[in-house]
């Protein structure tokens, strides 16, 4: 039998799922404008920020429930290099990606017709963003701090970080 933060995992990870239905449903509403004009983007940029925070809670939700599962979890010698490891593979996965893209000749056309791919890879992207966060905090910090303090940081670091990347840049 599953212990209860393997079944707490499962129904994060379910409602993950439900919400990107909900988010494919009313894709409208999330689509934004390259051409930032005034009030008509606001709405869609509140509500795509809404869902980066979500997909970031979820994903600290599930390192959280790790922790509780395994005492494992951020004591492994490796979590002392995963701040060079996060990168690289977050690299590799890019061009990966890109790279798909590219030798498929009908690309845009899968993407409009199997969207549900682009969500799943936006989510691993938003965890593996959280997960580098969570590796530069658990380097500086060293073991000051408890593993549920660092992913609560990494929580917040990594949602502003994107808030920042979302509001400020365009």
């Amino acid at each position: 039998m599953p212990s209860r933060w393997t079944i707490y995992q499962c129904i994060v990870v379910l409602f993950l799922v439900i919400l990107l239905f909900i988010v494919e449903m009313f894709k409208s509403y999330f689509s934004v404008s390259l051409s930032l004009n005034g009030t008509s983007t606001i709405i869609p940029l509140l509500l795509t920020f809404l869902f980066i925070i979500i997909v970031v809670g979820c994903s600290s939700l599930l390192m959280i429930f790790q922790t509780k599962k395994s005492t494992l979890f951020l004591t492994h010698r490796i979590w002392m290099k995963m701040y060079i490891l996060t990168p690289l593979l977050l690299i590799l996965s890019i061009t990966f990606f890109i790279t798909a893209a590219l030798a498929s000749i009908n690309f845009q056309e899968f993407m409009q017709e199997q969207r549900w791919t682009l969500y799943v890879f936006i989510c691993y992207f938003i965890f593996m963003m959280n997960l580098f966060v969570l590796s530069v905090i658990h380097k500086i910090k060293g073991e000051s701090i408890s593993k549920e303090a660092k992913i609560k940081a990494s929580y917040l670091w990594t949602s502003l970080i994107l808030f920042i990347i979302i509001f400020m840049l365009p």
